[in-house]
């Protein structure tokens, strides 16, 4: 077994199932994600679309100055302040969306097939935090995920020297499920190998 929050690598898919990534977190939940395809991402990006459109950009069209006629020139919507502040609320709310969709897809824990066999584990974890932390999560499976499950978060220092969260495990997993997570020196060295046989 790996080291907490780090990657046991991939297991050989079964004959008709695929292959996946035994994660374990730095609370000692193991996770197996089923990566998805690039198809399966946009498919997933298209709905999150759908379900969160931007605003109408001729509503928020503006008449140029010193424009002459009946009907005056309009500038871009991309130049409206509130336009721009709209889109990137849309933006914000697609990305938390298609990354709560493809955790719900991709992501299983072989331990607790189900999220109720989740909540049950962990109900007395979440009772004792409830009393010290007042929790933004729209349910319990979602508080337990994202504060006890997956736990574990890189630190760094932002621009002013000051200790901040640069990932959460659940974007590090979801970096995995869309195979976007950097590789290691060792990945790196046994990917060149395919080039270079004496690497």
């Amino acid at each position: 077994m790996s080291e907490s929050g780090q990657l046991n690598g991939n297991t050989a898919g079964v004959e008709g199932r695929p292959s996946v990534i035994i994660y374990e977190t730095q609370s000692g939940v193991i996770c197996h994600i089923t990566p998805i395809n690039l198809a399966t991402a946009r498919a997933i990006q298209l709905k999150a679309e759908e379900l969160f459109p931007y605003p109408k950009p001729e509503d928020y069209r503006k008449p140029l100055e010193n424009t002459f006629g009946d009907t005056p020139l309009l500038d871009k919507p991309e130049e409206n302040p509130e336009y721009v502040k709209l889109c990137q609320a849309v933006d914000h709310e697609r990305q938390a969306w298609r990354d709560r969709a493809i955790f719900l897809y991709a992501v299983r824990f072989p331990k607790y097939p189900t999220h109720e066999d989740l909540e049950n584990a962990f109900r007395p974890r979440l009772a004792e935090l409830k009393q010290i932390a007042k929790l933004d999560a729209d349910n319990d499976f979602e508080a337990i995920l994202l504060h006890i499950v997956l736990s574990g978060d890189t630190s760094g220092r932002n621009k002013s020297g000051e200790l901040v969260s640069v990932e959460s495990e659940f974007s590090k997993i979801i970096k995995m499920a869309i195979q976007t997570i950097a590789l290691t020196p060792d990945e790196v060295t046994i990917g060149a190998r395919f080039f270079r046989p004496k690497v």
